[in-house]
């Protein structure tokens, strides 16, 4: 898995660990029938490098969606996990771990290891400061106030990486959901399941 993937699935795994009224009404918007895509700008600084791009993800349930962002689409169902490289037409499957922290911890009730160090609403946002001891890490969190989806995540993992992601749209999803339809054009399976 692509290392921007990975911080977009931790900063996500975050943004819906925050705060016990809050996240279960962020938990609520985001899988409440029949489902939500979030687009999203990232913007991620690494050691003096950044890597800019773009992406959505397709939440239609607690352990069920379908991400896009650069080459890859990654579909979760459950604990099963098929990531699909499109300029390699390449297919892993695997299972996730116990313990996994990513979108499907975080929807599951597992991902509440942030301490929250300040909240405070204004002009209709809800704004969290957080920080992960175990990881080095802190950050703020954007919702809006009413629906109580996320437009702005950043995390600061250690002295030289920063993760900025701005939601940029959000809509409902309709009968033509991506998740349902995900059949990719595979030349090459890698299983990893055990």
């Amino acid at each position: 898995m692509s290392k921007p993937f990975s911080i977009l699935l931790l900063i996500l795994t975050f943004s819906l660990s925050a705060q016990p009224s809050y996240i279960d009404s962020l938990r609520t918007a985001l899988t409440h029938p029949p489902g939500v895509e979030l687009s999203f700008e990232m913007i991620q600084t690494m050691q003096g490098e950044s890597w800019t791009g773009t992406g959505e993800i397709e939440i239609i349930g607690a352990n069920r969606y379908l991400a896009s962002i650069g080459d890859q689409e990654i579909k979760v169902e459950g604990n099963y996990v098929q990531t699909w490289n499109k300029s390699s037409s390449q297919l892993i499957k695997d299972t996730l771990y116990q313990g996994n922290v990513n979108i499907i911890s975080l929807l599951n009730d597992d991902g509440n290891n942030l301490k929250i160090m300040d909240q405070m609403i204004e002009n209709s946002q809800i704004t969290i400061s957080f920080s992960v001891p175990e990881l080095d890490a802190s950050g703020t969190i954007v919702m809006d106030e009413e629906s109580f989806l996320p437009q702005k995540i950043v995390l600061d993992n250690g002295p030289e990486t920063k993760t900025v992601m701005n939601i940029v749209k959000t809509k409902s999803i309709g009968l033509e959901s991506k998740f349902h339809f995900f059949n990719p054009d595979v030349k090459d399976t890698i299983d990893l399941r055990e």
